[in-house]
C-alpha cells in the first residue's frame, strides 16, 4: 500500500504523512451515486481519490 500511496501522492504529500495514511487509512470502493456526507454531518475523514470522480455540492438560501 505504501508504494501505491507514494506513486499516487508522493509529489503532493511528505513522506511522514504518507506513512501515517498507510497506518490509519482504509481503502474503500465507493459505489456510484453514494452520498459520502450530508449537510449537517460531522466530517469523519478526508477521501483521497485513487480513481474516478466525485461531485461536491452545497446548499444555499434557495436550496
Amino acid at each position: 500500500m505504501i508504494l501505491d500511496l507514494k506513486k499516487l501522492f508522493g509529489n503532493v504529500f511528505e513522506e511522514d504523512l504518507i506513512q501515517e495514511i498507510a497506518k490509519v487509512g482504509t481503502l474503500k470502493e465507493i459505489p456510484e451515486d453514494f452520498m459520502m456526507i450530508d449537510i449537517g454531518e460531522k466530517i469523519k475523514g478526508v477521501p483521497l481519490m485513487v480513481s474516478g470522480a466525485i461531485k461536491i455540492s452545497r446548499e444555499n438560501e434557495n436550496g
